[in-house]
């Protein structure tokens, strides 16, 4: 399968309003993990010459994936898109959590102690004392 042809199968089956960047960004995101994941795990992977794809590179590039099993470039990038608009239209709502009665009791009964957050993690530690200017 080519990146023209995935693009084109994506679009089909789930259409989306993501750019052919975005796309062959997310292409080249998957080609980069079964690279360096399984390809380069086995015998002979170095031979096998991958730089990733960007906007110049041609739409006629074959991806990794031989068929039967490029079907994955379809679900990667259907799962990509179908997670995004998910984001999208939860930041469309307005849904503010301290609105919720559930949630601040939930808080009241719950509340972190900022000594376990500072003291368990490196960077609330830094972040405390830069704001305490200590």
């Amino acid at each position: 399968m080519t990146i023209l042809e995935a693009i084109n199968k994506i679009d089909t089956l789930k259409p989306n309003n993501y750019t052919h960047d975005d796309k062959i960004k997310w292409l080249s995101n998957l080609d980069g993990l079964i690279k360096k994941e399984i390809i380069d795990t086995h015998e002979g992977g170095e031979n096998i010459v991958y730089n990733g794809y960007d906007s110049n590179t041609p739409l006629e590039t074959v991806l990794l994936v031989p068929n039967p099993y490029d079907d994955i470039y379809i679900k990667w990038t259907s799962q990509i898109a179908s997670c995004l608009e998910s984001c999208k239209a939860l930041d469309n709502e307005s849904f503010i959590p301290h609105d919720n009665p559930h949630h601040s009791l939930s808080v009241r009964q719950h509340m972190v102690r900022a000594e376990e957050i500072v003291n368990n993690n490196p960077l609330a530690t830094n972040y405390w004392r830069l704001k305490e200017g200590t």
